[in-house]
């Protein structure tokens, strides 16, 4: 637990590198305008890739199939619960759609992989990693419209929703199915891209922290309720609903794990892409990662 401890401080540390790359003038608007293009649309697409050609499945299709709907299920059940905090906390309807993603979206690669293999070893990653599948397609098309037209139901065009990370996710998707094989330089080329997201990330994250006062982060009671859904409420009814029907105590505590992670770090890109307040999913994603140091150990005393 401490190595996962150590790797969440870490991305406090790298949000505040961001933080003072704001304050010393390095960093600012533009750069996280013209930055989150790149990261969405070459690292990102990168890291979803790198899921899925560096890895050895031992699964059949069917097996692989049943856990991604899992997967989907618990995303969808956050979904909901996104959903409902958005409307009771009655936030402006700008940014109705930035809370529900905060609850429904979780940092599941950086935080949840490297937990699920303390608890559960190193073969259980590859059922994490499966995770990615829903992940990816829910937040590049849901994610999107939610984000675009808040919860009003405000409709936006289908066009907005194709995006570079959702295509390729779903090429992914088949080139994992069909076990499609590439030569090795690709492969360490897509992996050594992947390993720029996440600073990417935090730079980008504590750049839009940067302009808003620390205090203002901390003193916001609504993005503690918002972590509090994330990273308690969320994870606690997915592990109950589940157990309904899943007599596999390892995949669903793997499942609960990944639900009990922070708020996904990419959301502050997406903000940005779709003109939305990444102020408010930056300070979501911040005090979520903060609070995640104490919530997740308590998630896992729960499950063992």
């Amino acid at each position: 637990m401490s190595d996962v401890i150590l790797k969440m401080v870490m991305l406090v540390a790298l949000m505040f590198i961001g933080y003072f790359c704001f304050k010393l003038k390095i960093t600012g608007p533009e750069f996280n305008k013209n930055v989150s293009s790149v990261m969405m649309n070459v690292f990102l697409c990168a890291t979803i890739l790198n899921s899925v050609i560096n890895v050895e499945p031992t699964m059949s299709n069917g097996e692989i199939f049943y856990i991604v709907v899992l997967f989907l299920f618990a995303m969808v059940v956050a979904w909901a619960l996104g959903f409902l905090t958005a409307k009771v906390l009655r936030v402006p309807k700008e940014n109705q759609g930035v809370i529900l993603c905060l609850v429904t979206y979780m940092n599941t690669a950086f935080v949840g992989f490297p937990i699920v293999e303390t608890v559960y070893g190193a073969e259980a990653v590859f059922y994490a990693s499966l995770s990615g599948i829903p992940f990816n397609i829910m937040l590049y098309s849901l994610g999107t419209i939610s984000l675009c037209g808040g919860t009003s139901g405000v409709k936006i065009p289908v066009r907005e929703m194709i995006t570079a990370p959702l295509v390729v996710t779903l090429l992914g998707a088949v080139i994992f199915m069909f076990r499609i094989p590439f030569p090795k330089v690709v492969e360490d080329t897509v992996d050594m891209l992947a390993g720029g997201t996440i600073p990417m990330s935090m730079l980008i994250i504590g750049t839009s922290l940067g302009a808003i006062p620390i205090k203002d982060a901390l003193s916001d009671w609504r993005i503690y309720v918002v972590s509090f859904i994330r990273l308690i409420v969320s994870p606690i009814v997915i592990y109950f609903l589940l157990s309904l029907f899943v007599t596999n105590e390892v995949i669903v505590g793997i499942i609960t794990i990944e639900a009990a992670t922070p708020a996904a770090m990419v959301l502050t890109v997406l903000c940005i892409q779709h003109d939305r307040d990444d102020s408010m999913a930056s300070k979501g994603i911040f005090i979520s990662t903060v609070l995640s140091m104490v919530t997740i150990p308590f998630i896992i005393w729960l499950l063992l």
